[in-house]
């Protein structure tokens, strides 16, 4: 399809493939855990370098679909129009307030699991914008690398409602299904930031 210029097409496909392999992945660590043969078909396609390529085809069929070519009349832009509406934009009275939340976790040596990988997972949850690694808060044992995380995060409805019950119903419920990480605790409660 690629081949043949059907860019949209591709890049519809990667989008269901990619949530098909993560579909696929999530129900083998539901039901069997770490070894199920879902999860290891995963690090398979991981370690040889098939999701990225897929990542890769899904990127530069995207890119593709967006480009203009030569034969294209081209488009008319006011940038008037656009910088008017941008300056609005950003001059919108807007109150948004982020939280900060401080997790001890656990990271399992014998399940391999970095602690970029973790940051990079508990990103991907819903409302988190930053994670960091609070660098004199981290320590090891035999089985397990200790670490401390600030999670910055807003804009959810659950955060809205209370950062503290985002923490419970959203962020830490999602952080103990990442496979490898075991929540240790939360260091004292959600504060705004800045505070």
């Amino acid at each position: 399809m690629f081949d043949q210029g059907e860019f949209q097409r591709v890049y519809d496909h990667t989008l269901k493939m990619k949530e098909k392999i993560r579909k696929f992945r999530q129900s083998g660590l539901q039901r069997e855990g770490e070894y199920s043969p879902e999860n290891i078909a995963f690090k398979v396609l991981r370690r040889n370098g098939y999701l990225e390529k897929l990542s890769t085809l899904k990127t530069v069929s995207y890119d593709k679909k967006m480009s203009i070519t030569k034969g294209d009349k081209g488009i008319k832009i006011k940038v008037e129009s656009v910088v008017t509406n941008w300056k609005s934009f950003l001059n919108e009275e807007k109150e948004i307030t982020s939280y900060i939340a401080y997790v001890r976790i656990a990271l399992n040596k014998g399940i391999g699991i970095s602690k970029g990988e973790a940051q990079s997972e508990i990103r991907a949850i819903p409302g988190v914008t930053t994670v960091s690694l609070m660098p004199d808060a981290t320590s090891e044992g035999d089985v397990y690398y200790y670490a401390t995380f600030g999670i910055r995060f807003c804009c959810d409805p659950a955060a809205q409602k209370s950062p503290e019950f985002y923490v419970k119903k959203v962020l830490l419920p999602a952080m103990k299904r990442i496979s490898g990480v075991t929540v240790a605790r939360v260091i004292g409660v959600p504060e705004e930031e800045g505070k």
